[in-house]
């Protein structure tokens, strides 16, 4: 007879159902609850980085800079530091921000960013960021009169299976 109780060789098992069940219950479950407990490890260890193979890359924000806030348009530049502790090279995939002025959403967005941050490098990001005009004609008055505006930027920066967090808050000088 053979190991599996008779169903190649003619013995009594010879319904497939009885064949899953012997299958769900004999050899796939545990394969498949091993399979994803393991990919759940994997995802944990890729996020949280993995002490002496993979360290979490460090983001932070460096400044942010209004630019030629008129009637005709408004920009500001987000200035980020993205450094690499790791002894290999880390491909960079994009960044995603939010920018808020005295309370109000102005700007957001994603931004592809194809390059590689080498291997102990620390890299000087400048994101161009266009201003909604609709939300910044109503700061204007304020803004222009005080030369200063207060900000609240959030965002991310993705890399393979990772995705690194920012926030900065604080006041921006204007520049006419």
């Amino acid at each position: 007879s053979c190991f599996w109780g008779g169903v190649f060789d003619g013995g009594p098992v010879r319904d497939s159902f009885m064949m899953g069940a012997f299958v769900k219950t004999g050899f796939i479950m545990p394969i498949r609850m091993f399979l994803c407990l393991l990919l759940a490890m994997l995802l944990q260890a890729c996020t949280a980085g993995l002490p002496g193979v993979m360290e979490t890359p460090r983001v932070s924000v460096q400044d942010v800079a209004l630019q030629n806030v008129s009637l005709a348009s408004s920009s500001a530049v987000v200035l980020l530091n993205i450094s690499n502790p790791n002894p290999f090279p880390l491909p960079l995939r994009g960044i995603d921000y939010s920018l808020r002025l005295n309370g109000r959403a102005v700007a957001g967005g994603q931004q592809l960013q194809q390059r590689n941050i080498n291997a102990g490098e620390t890299v000087p990001l400048a994101i161009p960021v266009q201003l909604q005009l609709s939300e910044v004609l109503g700061l204007l008055p304020g803004v222009l009169q005080n030369g200063q505006v207060q900000y609240e930027l959030s965002g991310g920066v993705s890399l393979p299976f990772v995705r690194i967090p920012f926030a900065r808050q604080g006041s921006a000088g204007v520049q006419r």
